[in-house]
């Protein structure tokens, strides 16, 4: 009776899993028809944005995460050239499939997951925070942030990028770092307990109590609600898989928790790092708007002490999502 019981929970959590991958797809498909953009194309680079979102949702809800350090086990670096030319064939069949192959876009591809993965081997599988997983990280944020990665997933037409750079660059972050590294200490799990709700409720208000005053004098934030049912829906689950999750697991996950692990010193720890996410949203249309910047640093503080105190990237990820989806829904002043 006992052993049937982990079993039934990783059963039931494969079913998530496929079942997060799925609700993304069907997001990204609506979003795409009510775009204007059917067809052959659209099955092709949902497959793929499929392909690469299910090991992303896997290793959020099962124990692939085990599996996964128990395969770089037994293949060892040459699993870092299995991932990179996993990437190329997921950019070959979208790119063929939506008629915008690119070989300078299928290098880029290489690029991209060669270089942190080579930065990982030069490391080696201690798990201990060492010069090149600064390095690696560098390498990963950097093109993601300022647009680098723009340019290879180009169809739909102006809509190149975000949606498929995302799933990319959390695989490569998440293989390259828990897979290889074996960063035990990053807690990359979708787990969540109703005592984290309190902490996220003070989190979200003391933000608020100080964003909104600086926000609204400034003119950066304005009451302007945009409450159309497909945002009302969409915004919060696209902010949570899209923009929130990944970016707690590089600033909370791997900047915060190295920085924690060699200084041993929370408030250092979150300080840095928040200054960090601060800087990283220089990048972003209209910039630089060093109010942008201030209340990015501001509110990466609050996500810092959450994922600390509570040990969950989820908690963290959740308060991102209800600080993003509140500016996008009623704040937004452009």
């Amino acid at each position: 009776m006992l052993g049937t019981v982990p079993r039934v929970r990783v059963k039931s959590r494969w079913y998530w899993a496929w079942g997060l991958t799925g609700l993304i797809a069907v997001g990204a498909t609506v979003a795409a028809v009510l775009g204007h953009k059917v067809g052959l194309p659209l099955a092709f680079a949902v497959l793929v944005l499929a392909a690469m979102a299910f090991p992303y949702m896997a290793l959020a809800m099962t124990s692939v995460r085990r599996d996964m350090t128990q395969w770089f086990d037994r293949v060892g670096a040459i699993g870092l050239a299995w991932l990179v030319l996993g990437f190329l064939v997921c950019y070959a069949i979208y790119a063929c499939g939506t008629g915008v192959f690119s070989p300078v876009a299928l290098v880029r591809v290489a690029v991209f997951a060669a270089l942190p993965a080579a930065c990982a081997w030069s490391a080696g599988r201690d798990g201990r925070v060492r010069w090149q997983d600064w390095c690696a990280i560098a390498c990963i944020w950097l093109p993601f942030n300022f647009g680098l990665l723009d340019g290879i997933w180009e169809w739909p037409e102006g809509q190149a990028g975000y949606i498929m750079n995302t799933p990319f660059a959390m695989n490569v972050g998440l293989f390259t770092f828990i897979g290889y590294r074996r960063f035990a200490a990053v807690p990359f799990r979708f787990t969540f307990t109703r005592q984290h709700l309190p902490l996220i409720g003070a989190m979200l208000a003391g933000f608020m109590a100080i964003a909104l005053p600086i926000g609204l004098g400034t003119g950066f934030l304005a009451f302007h609600p945009r409450l159309e049912w497909v945002k009302l829906v969409g915004s919060p689950l696209a902010i949570f898989f899209f923009i929130a999750v990944p970016e707690e697991f590089l600033f909370r996950g791997l900047i915060q928790g190295m920085l924690l692990q060699r200084l041993g010193r929370p408030a250092v720890a979150i300080a840095v790092t928040s200054l960090l996410f601060g800087v990283s949203h220089w990048h972003n249309p209209g910039l630089p708007d060093f109010r942008y910047l201030g209340l990015a640093a501001i509110a990466g503080c609050f996500y810092g002490y959450t994922s600390w105190r509570t040990g969950s990237l989820t908690a963290s990820a959740l308060l991102h999502t209800a600080v993003d989806t509140l500016w996008d829904l009623f704040l937004h002043a452009g």
